[in-house]
């Protein structure tokens, strides 16, 4: 999800604005990942190893906020 998609997701369902994350903010960052779509295998997988890296790192962070 870009910033664009979570801003457009906060606006459209107010309700739940404060539960809208980037995947990177699991992470305490904040930035847009780079969707593959029409690229080559190769930013496929850095797509993929960046996920890998920012779930491994956030896990503890996604599960306290699916408790909340």
């Amino acid at each position: 999800m870009e910033d664009g998609h979570k801003e457009a997701i906060s606006i459209e369902f107010p309700e739940i604005a404060n539960r809208v994350y980037l995947i990177s903010e699991m992470v305490d960052e904040i930035y847009n990942i780079h969707d593959p779509i029409g690229g080559t295998i190769d930013e496929f997988e850095l797509t993929a190893q960046e996920f890998d890296s920012i779930f491994d790192r956030g896990f503890n962070k996604i599960e306290a906020l699916a408790r909340d």
